[in-house]
């Protein structure tokens, strides 16, 4: 499961990206390794440049600025930085 919030969900983290397992209560096996719940929690992202973000940083900033009046410049700018992000973004002017 990946959830994307737009706010802090789980607040004993001042983590961007959270990824939590199903473990056994007594002595700590997981279920299986196929079962992940990943949070990713946009709030979270720490204000840099984009030329300084890495990563799920960069897709975070993607995702808080996809759609939002204004934010040409720095839909741009994350072009520039990532062919994977220029790729997001013209999949997304498709959709």
């Amino acid at each position: 499961s990946v959830n994307i919030t737009d706010y802090n969900a789980i607040p004993e983290s001042k983590k961007l990206h959270s990824s939590f397992k199903i473990l056994e209560k007594g002595e700590y096996f997981p279920l299986t390794e196929d079962l992940q719940i990943h949070f990713l929690e946009l709030p979270k992202l720490k204000q840099k440049e984009i030329k300084e973000l890495s990563g799920i940083e960069l897709w975070a900033e993607f995702l808080k600025e996809a759609g939002k009046e204004g934010s040409e410049k720095k839909i741009k700018e994350l072009m520039e930085r990532s062919d994977i992000m220029k790729d997001a973004v013209e999949n997304l002017g498709k959709i």
